[in-house]
């Protein structure tokens, strides 16, 4: 009974140690080899965390930025232009203006400068000072007196009262006539231009019988 047990046991427990040693073999292995590839990961991450550290790479050098904050650079001020003492103000020449100019005489006579010139019969004259130095007189003998105005000036003819002053005007147009049919000698007239200014005194004298008196322009 004891040579079969021993027989049973001495080959089977043999067995099971060499199937142990072959199992723990395999795991040491397999250990060992984790071992390595937990070392080469770690390797691994170590070279990539002291490229990252210490700003190198496989490659070269990397730039590394300065920490320093970039100091403010003052800009540039411009200044306001300052007016040149020197310049002025152009300043414009007066122009005259044309129509400032005093007016020129027109060469042409205006009916108060066209000179007259009386032609007369049985009249006397006086010059036109002689107005307010000489009056009518009554009394005299009537006659005809026929005036006719042949220059191109318009006249005024008033009768010299006996004190002197102008009375009873009465217009002679150009080419127009007076006929005094119930004239008095010893009366004057005085004949003026359009302003009134006086042209000739004239006088019927007293030794008329008739009397006649043309007016025409002095050219």
């Amino acid at each position: 009974m004891s040579g079969g047990a021993d027989g049973n046991n001495g080959p089977g427990g043999l067995g099971f140690f060499h199937r142990a040693i072959g199992v723990w073999t395999i795991v040491g292995s397999v250990c060992a080899v984790l071992s390595v590839v937990i070392a080469l990961i770690a390797i691994k991450l170590g070279t990539a965390n002291s490229a990252d550290g210490s700003g190198m790479t496989s490659g070269g050098l990397v730039p590394t930025h300065s920490s320093s904050a970039p100091t403010a650079t003052e800009a540039p001020t411009t200044e306001e232009p300052t007016e040149d003492p020197t310049t002025q103000e152009p300043t414009e020449e007066p122009v005259e203006d044309p129509t400032t100019d005093e007016p020129t005489e027109d060469p042409t006579p205006t009916p108060s400068r066209i000179p007259l010139l009386y032609r007369s019969n049985g009249t006397s004259y006086f010059d036109c000072d002689s107005e307010g130095r000489i009056a009518s007189k009554l009394g005299g003998s009537v006659i005809e007196w026929r005036v006719r105005n042949e220059s191109s000036v318009r006249l005024h003819v008033y009768y010299l009262g006996t004190d002197g002053l102008r009375r009873n005007e009465q217009t002679l147009e150009p080419g127009g006539y007076l006929n005094f049919t119930t004239m008095h000698t010893g009366h004057i007239y005085l004949f003026a231009r359009t302003n009134a200014s006086c042209s000739k005194i004239i006088r019927v004298d007293d030794d008329s019988t008739w009397a006649r008196t043309t007016i025409v322009d002095n050219d």
